[in-house]
């Protein structure tokens, strides 16, 4: 019989059994009525440890009646390692080839299968295919550790004589190829981590590809080192198999990931280090643009929630990341910001977007930006809201190097919201302290109110204040707002001291249409005045005090009258009272019933302060005392006073001082249970006093040392110094400062004269050794020589009358003299 592939039409069996002798009347036969692919993916390469699927599926013009005879021809080229086993159960093609195995060995090259068996009534796996929308199906498997391939044919074999004839449906050869893992080669990409991530992950191309869908389970992993990190599972997609392993990235720590296939390593080791952790904290804020209300919670409470002007469609939020010492991280740091829509009122037709995404304005859209931090150790988002409708919410969250943002210490991390509100007036006395005030019988107070919205903007026009004064000069006026302030004056008018005069004032805004005025809800803390005869003057002395630089220290005093003003000044000192800071002074009224103040204060200056508290015409002073930086406050080096230059044979004395960022003294050895590390190097001719280089600095900061000069000394000298806030520790980085002086004999500087006489000019150039004089005429040049250490004169011939000599040795004008010649 012939064995031609050629998929042809009726097969001669079936003529014969229809008793028909014309053959030329049989049908043609299209070239798909018998196709053979892979059950499930395109490509028909897998590994050793897998098992390939072929199906085989019948075009329309197959009659059912011939579908039983399904037969594989497999052929094997290479190590005889193939096995083979049929079916017709596809959808469990792990475990329903039973009916025919065969190997093919050393030799059994070739070999045909059986046919299916019939059909019963209950079909199970493996029986006789029933209609043509059926399909049959081979499993190949392979042994051995040699890569090894199968061509394989399917057709149906109507005369049953195991041969493929011109005259039977057959499909084109496919041939199935069996890997050796080490035979594939693999470029792996390993995605950049950043510390504090949950996982690790990398992806890898193959090549040649492989069916993916006919490997065994997990057959390509990725093997991911570095930290506590665990091998991955790949999964195929889009030309390249993706992998993760879980991990929890550290610093300081390099990544590497390779792909295994069947669990053999194969091509490159692709590696990402992870710079050293330096965040400690990430907070957040809205850029105050005088629409924008940065606001702060209680520590512990909720999300610090912002707010911007609404109509306004521009805003920037800020993410700052510090270090455990509170310094910027700088420049390069990846951050992950999520941003998510919690309120949403502006119309799905409104863009909202943040550092240009858009963020989807149904609520729960959220989006992922991530960012780099700039010099400043800062990432800037800008958010644009084309309507900025009231009621707009956004939320913000970050993590880099596994730090999570957090707005308000003290609880777990928060998150930031960012929110569009319609703006909210506050009337408010600007007074410092109570809200009550002492004045004498017959005298007088002034008042200052502030009106603003809670993004800081003063109100507009068409606003004023109604005061309502009761009391012994009970009154109601108005006074209209200008820039948001009004003032009003308290007079005692009788000669009865008046222990209550009261002082309200309530927002009224103009009706532009209308021109009337109308109250608002709007009303400022009632003020009180308190008249009396007793001369002010303090009950308590204040008393002196120590404390932390930089640190605050409460101030107290008490004065006989409730409301009286008492001064509260020291230079160099920040006091701060309801929140607000005042530099060097700030006047406050004593409280209502008991005529106490406290003011906070604080000064970035160490040493002694001399606070003074004035009421009235008393003044009593107190001393607060503001302790020394701390061993590792350093941030300076100062080396100003080491000189430039100095001669041989001479002693030179270097001396530098150790500062923190206010210019305070930075004592290095004081005990405190740090250890910084300070170090002072010097390089250069002579030899040091002592034979050391200090290695602390005192109690001013200063550090010196002395090197004594011989008289042929010469060349550089230098000193350097190393500052390390923590010692051998990583957290605060080592700062150093150096500073030269150039040992070398004082040079004499050239000097020029010039004179006149009979018919000539006399020109002369002093200490001038080695170096070009030229001598000019009028502007024009005349002569030049080579000058020595003493003096060389020249003589030049010159007309009568005044002339101008200019000298210039090696280059630089020397002197410009008029003379005159006879």
């Amino acid at each position: 019989m012939s064995k031609n592939l050629t998929r042809k039409g009726l097969a001669f069996g079936a003529l014969v059994a229809l008793g028909s002798s014309v053959i030329a009347g049989a049908p043609a036969h299209a070239v798909d009525n018998v196709a053979l692919a892979p059950n499930s993916g395109t490509s028909y390469l897998t590994t050793l440890a897998g098992a390939f699927v072929l199906k085989a599926e019948f075009g329309g013009a197959v009659p059912t009646s011939q579908l039983g005879d399904l037969r594989f021809k497999i052929t094997q080229t290479g190590a005889k390692v193939i096995s083979a086993a049929i079916g017709s159960d596809l959808a469990n093609s792990g475990a329903s080839y039973t009916y025919l195995t065969a190997d093919l060995d050393a030799t059994n090259a070739s070999f045909v299968t059986a046919k299916l068996p019939a059909r019963s009534a209950t079909p199970v796996d493996g029986e006789k295919i029933a209609s043509y929308t059926e399909a049959g199906a081979v499993k190949l498997t392979a042994s051995g550790t040699a890569t090894a391939s199968a061509d394989v044919t399917a057709w149906l074999d109507i005369d049953n004589d195991g041969v493929i004839d011109s005259t039977e449906y057959s499909s084109v050869t496919r041939t199935v190829t069996f890997h050796k893992a080490t035979d594939l080669s693999a470029v792996t990409t390993l995605t950049a981590p950043v510390a504090g991530q949950a996982s690790l992950a990398a992806s890898t191309v193959i090549t040649p590809e492989l069916n993916s869908a006919m490997l065994a389970t997990n057959a390509v992993t990725v093997d991911f080192a570095g930290g506590n990190a665990a091998d991955g599972n790949a999964t195929f997609a889009s030309g390249k198999w993706s992998a993760t392993g879980a991990t929890t990235v550290a610093g300081a720590t390099t990544y590497t990931a390779q792909a295994k296939v069947d669990g053999t390593a194969i091509g490159n080791v692709a590696s990402q280090s992870v710079a050293a952790v330096t965040v400690a904290t990430i907070t957040a804020a809205v850029t105050d643009n005088g629409d924008t209300q940065d606001v702060t919670p209680a520590a512990g409470t909720t999300n610090k929630a912002s707010k911007v002007r609404a109509g306004v469609k521009n805003a920037e939020v800020v993410l700052t990341l510090k270090k455990v010492d509170g310094t910027a991280v700088g420049a390069g740091i990846p951050v992950v910001v999520g941003v998510d829509t919690t309120v949403a009122t502006t119309p799905v037709t409104a863009a909202i977007t943040v550092a240009g995404t858009a963020v989807s304005t149904t609520i729960g859209g959220d989006i992922t930006v991530n960012s780099v931090t700039d010099a400043n150790g800062q990432v800037k988002l800008a958010v644009v809201n084309q309507l900025g409708t009231a009621a707009d919410k956004l939320t913000f969250t970050a993590s880099a190097e596994g730090i999570s943002l957090d707005t308000n210490t003290g609880a777990a991390a928060q998150a930031f919201e960012l929110a569009w509100a319609n703006p909210a007036y506050t009337a408010v006395s600007t007074a410092v302290g109570s809200a009550v005030r002492s004045i004498a019988e017959g005298g007088s107070t002034t008042f200052n109110y502030d009106v603003k919205d809670n993004f800081g903007t003063a109100i507009g026009s068409g606003a004023r204040l109604e005061f309502v004064v009761a009391g012994t000069a009970s009154a109601t006026s108005y006074v209209n707002l200008v820039g948001g302030k009004a003032s009003i004056t308290v007079t005692d008018t009788t000669a009865n001291v008046a222990s209550a005069i009261t002082v309200d004032a309530t927002l009224q805004t103009q009706d532009v249409a209308t021109s009337n005025w109308t109250s608002t809800a709007v009303a400022a803390a009632q003020q009180t005045v308190n008249v009396t005869s007793t001369v002010a003057a303090f009950d308590t002395v204040p008393v002196a005090s120590s404390v932390a630089l930089s640190t605050a220290a409460t101030l107290t005093a008490s004065v006989n009258n409730p409301g009286a003003a008492v001064t509260v000044a020291a230079n160099g000192v920040t006091f701060t009272v309801d929140g607000v800071e005042y530099a060097n002074s700030v006047t406050l009224f004593s409280a209502a019933t008991t005529g106490d103040i406290s003011v906070s204060a604080k000064s970035n200056i160490a040493g002694a302060k001399t606070v003074t508290y004035t009421v009235g015409s008393e003044s009593k002073t107190a001393v607060l005392t503001v302790g020394a930086a701390a061993e590792t406050a350093g941030t300076n080096i100062d080396l100003s006073a080491v000189p430039a230059t100095i001669v041989p044979g001479s002693t030179l004395v270097f001396t530098g001082y150790l500062k923190d960022v206010y210019g305070n003294a930075v004592d290095t050895d004081q005990g405190a249970g740090t250890t910084p590390t300070f170090s002072v190097a010097y390089a250069g001719p002579g030899f040091i006093v002592g034979g050391t280089t200090p290695t602390a600095t005192d109690a001013d900061g200063k550090f010196t040392f002395t090197v004594i000069l011989g008289a042929n000394d010469a060349g550089s000298a230098t000193v350097t110094v190393k500052y390390d806030a923590d010692g051998a520790t990583t957290t605060i980085a080592e700062i150093s400062k150096s500073a030269t002086v150039s040992v070398a004999k004082a040079v004499t500087a050239a000097t020029a004269a010039a004179s006149g006489s009979t018919g000539k000019i006399y020109a002369s150039a002093t200490n001038a050794a080695g170096k070009k004089v030229v001598v000019k005429v009028s502007g024009k040049f005349v002569t030049s020589f080579t000058g020595t250490a003493a003096k060389k004169s020249v003589a030049i011939a010159a007309l009568k009358g005044n002339r101008t000599v200019t000298i210039y040795v090696g280059g630089t004008l020397v002197l410009t003299k008029l003379v005159t010649i006879k």
